[in-house]
């Protein structure tokens, strides 16, 4: 079982409001407190300093196995890179735009980043809500990264965590590029 703390940050003060408990593989049924869409993101509480790069993932396992690839890459290769900031929806991907949208606190954390990774699970129900999110949301910062697997535990578990690194963080493709097709 993994329980998860809930938190709400409004106006810049933080305070836990509910845990989400999971009993693997995929029973949710379980929480305490309030757990709905306005509760920060997994990961905001430690991300919220940084200003860089964010990647977006889809659930717990997903927002541990990310994080814990870029810093095996960053270990393994002695790269230099600045290790970007990684959150993850609480509620699972349907979950994605209203969070954003319905809170303050997390379209301003979103606004403060140069780059924002969507790094969510590569299949139908994913990709429809990604497309939903990336029209309505500011799209100047907005990336989509090209997963070549399901999600980051599939490239965790395949160890490809230089993969991971490379489709999230070095070629996410921007989501601000319009079609633009020569005169001849």
């Amino acid at each position: 079982e993994m329980l998860t703390g809930v938190t709400y940050t409004k106006n810049n003060k933080t305070e836990i409001v509910g845990f989400k408990s999971r009993k693997f593989p995929k029973d949710f049924s379980s929480p305490k407190g309030y757990t709905g869409h306005l509760a920060d993101l997994i990961g905001y509480k430690k991300a919220k300093s940084q200003k860089r790069v964010l990647v977006i993932t889809e659930g717990e396992v997903d927002f541990a196995s990310a994080h814990q690839m870029y810093q095996m890459d960053m270990e393994s290769k002695g790269r230099k890179y600045e290790l970007p900031s990684v959150v993850s929806t609480l509620n699972g991907i349907n979950s994605l735009l209203k969070s954003f949208r319905d809170s303050n606190e997390m379209f301003n954390f979103f606004k403060q980043y140069e780059k924002v990774v969507l790094a969510v699970d590569n299949d139908e129900v994913g990709n429809k809500y990604v497309e939903e999110f990336i029209e309505a949301m500011p799209r100047e910062t907005l990336y989509r990264a090209n997963l070549r697997y399901k999600d980051a535990n599939d490239y965790l578990v395949r160890g490809a965590i230089h993969e991971w690194v490379s489709d999230t963080y070095w070629n996410a493709t921007p989501c601000s590029v319009a079609s633009i097709v020569g005169s001849g």
